[in-house]
């Protein structure tokens, strides 16, 4: 009997193996490229008068593409992953993997029965999860000897307006794409590529790593090229020691670096930034800029023309190279220094504690000052 569950996962497996990327297999088959991402994420699926051409086009049959075929010896001889994060595989049934972090109780062909009544029945691809842990299901054919673990990864959207990346141990770079199309490409170790899970809510394109059991390597890097000018919303989490570049300006930007990765941007209306590792991040032009170092970071801006504020409680260093403001407003607790020699603010309100000096430019109105013995505030032209 033929499976429909998992039938948008095996098109996306087997055209990978094909070395097709979305756009390619589209193209073969006279059809868009959404369309074949709209399969592969199960959204929809393909006339049933297509089904041939796909199976010729993806060197496989009909039959495989229904999970029908699979050997299930393949299963235990083929590179299956014997734990996915802190997942053990429990059970294999005709190319279906289950995973979970439960303790089993009894295990027959095609069902798993957990200690607490949950349940895993692997021919109906059907769970039922009482109490706490996860269960899961994951595909044999993702995990072909022939290969090797999958270490690329190509998807094409359209309407993507706003972006949320976590990202740990890999490079990236947001691009402009060369029309209304957002595509996102990445390359990598098998690890790296099985542990990043892509998805698309409305306008929101949203990648994220959910494995960091790997080194960095120049081999893991993502690049998502987004189909305008520029974008509304963009959330960057880096751990580890990812890093990347953002060159398309965005309305509004959140960015949280927590460990030694550098981020380079360019515009953006608002952006807050939180920064508590040793990672560095650099910007073009901010309207309002929200800063806060809690490690040994450095934020270096080339403008800033709304506003400023700042929270410093490490040894991170803050550098403007010019702009006017309205408010300049910042606070630092530990040897940290900011230098905006070129900045112009309206008002200015600036807490300086420990070892920490700061240098402003002008201000037009008026300051409130406020320091320690051992640090100093410096405002070199008033009016």
């Amino acid at each position: 009997m033929y499976n429909i569950y998992g039938f948008g996962r095996r098109i996306a497996s087997f055209r990978k193996l094909a070395g097709l990327t979305q756009e390619e297999l589209a193209e073969r088959l006279n059809i868009t490229a959404q369309a074949v991402s709209k399969w592969e994420n199960e959204i929809c699926f393909p006339e049933i008068t297509m089904l041939p051409r796909l199976a010729q086009e993806l060197n496989t049959t009909i039959e495989k593409l229904f999970g029908g075929g699979i050997d299930p010896t393949k299963a235990e001889a083929s590179a299956i992953p014997k734990q996915k994060g802190r997942l053990k595989l429990i059970h294999t049934y005709q190319g279906l993997l289950c995973y979970s972090d439960k303790e089993v109780a009894v295990t027959n062909e095609d069902t798993v029965v957990f200690k607490d009544g949950s349940s895993a029945d692997l021919r109906r691809q059907e769970i039922i999860n009482k109490g706490s842990g996860e269960i899961c299901f994951d595909f044999a054919d993702e995990y072909d000897e022939n290969d090797q673990g999958q270490t690329e990864l190509s998807e094409v959207f359209s309407g993507i307006a706003s972006l949320r990346l976590e990202i740990s141990n890999a490079t990236f770079q947001v691009l402009r794409s060369p029309d209304t199309y957002t595509r996102l490409k990445a390359v990598g170790s098998a690890p790296f590529i099985g542990g990043l899970q892509v998805s698309q809510s409305g306008s929101l394109l949203a990648a994220v790593q959910k494995q960091q059991n790997y080194h960095r390597g120049e081999r893991n890097r993502i690049e998502i090229m987004i189909g305008q000018d520029s974008g509304s919303d963009l959330e960057l989490r880096i751990g580890g020691s990812g890093s990347g570049e953002v060159q398309v300006p965005f309305k509004n930007g959140l960015v949280q670096i927590g460990g030694s990765g550098d981020v380079i941007l360019t515009d953006f209306d608002v952006l807050k930034c939180r920064i508590s590792g040793s990672g560095d991040l650099k910007a073009d032009k901010i309207g309002e800029a929200e800063l806060a170092i809690s490690g040994a970071g450095n934020v270096e801006l080339n403008e800033v023309t709304i506003r400023f504020e700042a929270h410093v409680s490490g040894a991170g260093d803050i550098s403007v190279s010019g702009g006017n403001i309205d408010e300049f407003k910042a606070e630092i607790s530990g040897a940290g220094d900011i230098k905006a020699q070129g900045l112009t603010a309206r008002t200015a309100d600036i807490t300086c504690h420990g070892a920490s000096d700061v240098v402003l430019g002008r201000v037009i109105e008026g300051s409130k000052e406020k320091h320690s013995q051992h640090s100093s505030i410096k405002i070199l032209q008033r009016g």
